[in-house]
């Protein structure tokens, strides 16, 4: 049986949240989330279908940048004027410019080789790829590494932000881990967006959250480290070695980062 969490848009505290909260456990038969410091099962991490984990209420993030000349709360537009004179991204959350990390070379690697693989296969369809462009979710303005569309309202007006992608693919590196957390829940709530693809920059490891048929949620069958998914979105299969081939992120740092936390592990016990 399916497990799956319907996200609420609504802003709720911690303890609401908890009490409605259908975790699957082993009280009720659920499987628990594996995550990837789960077992390796050859080019997968588990086969259980997951379903998409509710973030608790966000605390005050460090990284909101903050002068005397921003007001404490911003509508998008005035968000728009305050970033347009700037050189760093940002991104527009709860009312605030907050300002993205630099991405790491094998980052933007990445990002490039996925972008121009879907534009290769997406050239004359009626679909755009873009790159670190604003997309809305409801109340936020998030900025994936690459995002498609392919609706004809996002095709023809040349605004600044895009509020019907089909696909959303965020790249994690060190100083951005939000993307398996409350970005889930968001992207979720845009009922236009079919895949969720998360790509690990500094291993070979892969996420790829799909709408489920029935629900109309966010799942996962279970982590990648190499083979193809599927997104049904644009009719295409992914193939992750290749991907990771093109940015030069060899299988050695994937095999690197779980000795070492091997290594912990077994120094704790």
């Amino acid at each position: 049986m399916l497990l799956v969490t319907r996200v609420d848009a609504t802003p709720q505290a911690p303890e609401q949240i908890a009490q409605r909260m259908p975790y699957p456990s082993a009280r009720d038969g659920g499987p628990a989330l594996q995550t990837p410091e789960g077992r390796l099962e050859g080019h997968k991490w588990g086969t259980e279908r997951h379903p998409v984990e509710m973030p608790a209420r966000p605390q005050r993030r460090r990284n909101v940048m903050l002068n005397e000349s921003q007001p404490p709360l911003l509508t998008y537009e005035d968000f728009l004027a305050y970033v347009a004179p700037r050189e760093e991204d940002y991104e527009f959350v709860d009312g605030q410019a907050v300002a993205l990390a630099s991405p790491s070379k094998p980052h933007g690697r990445l990002a490039l080789a996925v972008g121009a693989t879907l534009r290769a296969y997406l050239a004359g369809r009626p679909c755009d790829v873009y790159l670190h462009n604003d997309v809305w979710t409801g109340r936020n303005a998030r900025r994936p590494d690459i995002a498609v569309t392919c609706d004809k309202n996002d095709l023809e007006n040349d605004d600044d932000v895009l509020r019907a992608p089909t696909l959303v693919v965020e790249i994690r590196s060190k100083n951005r881990g939000k993307d398996l957390t409350r970005k889930v829940a968001e992207y979720q709530s845009v009922s236009s967006i079919l895949d969720y693809v998360v790509i690990d920059s500094r291993k070979r490891w892969v996420r790829h959250y799909y709408r489920s048929s029935v629900e109309k949620l966010f799942v996962f069958d279970h982590d990648y480290i190499g083979g193809r998914i599927d997104l049904t979105s644009i009719d295409y299969t992914l193939d992750i070695e290749a991907l990771y081939d093109e940015a030069r992120i060899s299988i050695k740092s994937t095999n690197d980062m779980l000795g070492g936390r091997k290594e912990e592990s077994s120094q704790r016990s």
